[in-house]
């Protein structure tokens, strides 16, 4: 068991060749884009001569895809490379599919002027419009289409309309809709085809169904180690006024408060773009207060990629279960958490980074 890196097509997914990793260092992010690097010894006998160097690291182009016994961990597509002549070396940078995203539109193109384009989604629920989010921004053409497939949806009571005139990107609104209130968790999970020979994504919630991990701290013997607890508070707020649509005495505003709180008041302003919808703005203005109105806990651990609970059982949004005793930082019993972050290299240890579920 080992890693193995592979240039594949960006556009179609398809396996192109096996890269012969000096370092691969990448991490993966729950909600958000994951990213690394790697490099590379040109002219080892690995590959021998005439290998096509430059074609499989074209930016955009490639993306580049590292494997733990033949499962994709992360998937990153190539945006820039640079190449030391005397030393053979060369080293790239890549990020996950979010990058490309961050570079799509939710309003269809028009050759008339997409100012006067109009996407309106109904009847939808959050995850629905996540989902026909990227949808809308990997339609229009092969130049525009990527190996994504999708979780499945249902109806729901949230509808939406994306105007041309605010060029309103594919990310900015998956961002917007995670965080109004209820909003779903985004995955893109790295996959290969059932036949093996292209790289697929698949777009899911991440919500956990899968049996959770469980470690226990206070055994002689852990499967996990180098654990590490932070509480953070500089971002709790109590109160939070959220802004929308409109410039001085027209701006759109909500606000949203903590009744109960335990602390003295704290005021934190937010921008949600060019809201107008004043229902969504306040439902988003209610998610920052819920996300904002106790500290933040976050865990970290490493684990060994051969380990029992491999790096291929990590899942951006799984459940893992703590239990801990007479620690004393940490109360005795079981302690869920979910994993936000996990990264790692070409060695065997991967780091984990965890939100307590609720936290």
């Amino acid at each position: 068991m080992s890693w193995r890196v592979w240039a594949c097509d960006t556009k179609t997914g398809q396996k192109l060749a096996i890269l012969p990793a000096e370092s691969f260092p990448w991490t993966n992010v729950l909600n958000g884009a994951g990213q690394g690097s790697a490099g590379f010894q040109l002219g080892v006998p690995f590959v021998g001569a005439g290998f096509p160097w430059r074609d499989l690291c074209e930016p955009i182009k490639r993306t580049l895809v590292i494997e733990w016994d033949g499962s994709p961990v992360y998937a990153g597509i190539l945006w820039d490379w640079n190449y030391d002549h005397d030393a053979r070396t060369l080293s790239v940078n890549h990020a996950d599919i979010w990058s490309i995203l961050s570079k799509r539109l939710v309003s269809a193109l028009n050759a008339a002027g997409i100012e006067a384009t109009k996407v309106e989604h109904a009847s939808y629920s959050l995850w629905r419009l996540a989902r026909a989010s990227v949808e809308a921004g990997t339609s229009g053409g092969a130049n525009f289409a990527l190996p994504i497939f999708y979780q499945g949806w249902t109806g729901g009571g949230e509808s939406r309309t994306y105007h041309g005139y605010h060029l309103p990107r594919v990310l900015e609104s998956l961002q917007a809709i995670m965080n109004t209130d209820g909003g779903p968790d985004v995955v893109f999970d790295p996959r290969w085809s059932t036949d093996g020979s292209k790289l697929e994504y698949l777009m899911r919630d991440g919500v956990d169904t899968s049996p959770g991990l469980e470690y226990n701290l206070s055994a002689p013997r852990k499967e996990i180690f180098g654990v590490k607890v932070t509480r953070d508070a500089n971002n709790v707020a109590n109160v939070v006024i959220g802004t929308g649509e409109g410039t001085e005495v027209k701006l759109t505003t909500r606000s949203a408060t903590d009744p109960a709180t335990p602390y003295p008041a704290i005021v934190k302003t937010v921008a949600f773009g060019t809201e107008p919808d004043l229902g969504v703005l306040q439902r988003n203005t209610d998610a920052e207060l819920v996300a904002s109105k106790a500290p933040v806990e976050q865990w970290s651990a490493k684990i060994h990629a051969s380990a029992d609970q491999r790096v291929t059982l990590l899942k951006l949004g799984r459940r893992v279960r703590f239990y801990s005793k007479g620690d004393p930082m940490i109360p005795d019993g079981y302690h869920t958490h979910r994993i936000i972050q996990y990264s790692g290299d070409l060695a065997d240890v991967v780091s984990l980074e965890f939100q307590a579920v609720g936290g």
